[in-house]
């Protein structure tokens, strides 16, 4: 988001690595990328959403309101 907001410096070059869902029915990990990020990039908070699942948790929420 600096990027976007001008704090870029026009001869550095930007990168987002990670990893995204995997629509593959026989999927079993994630896909993995790499994208480079213009100086016109528009990013937005949910790009870097990061959402934990705890397996050991004692209540389950099973709906969302």
């Amino acid at each position: 988001m600096g990027v976007g907001a001008g704090f870029g410096a026009p001869d550095h070059r930007y990168y987002r690595v990670g990893f995204r869902y995997n629509h593959e029915a026989n999927a079993v990990a994630p896909k993995s990328f790499v994208e480079e990020i213009k100086i016109d990039h528009d990013e937005f908070w949910s790009d870097e959403l990061q959402l934990f699942h705890n397996p050991n948790a004692k209540l389950a929420c099973t709906r969302f309101e």
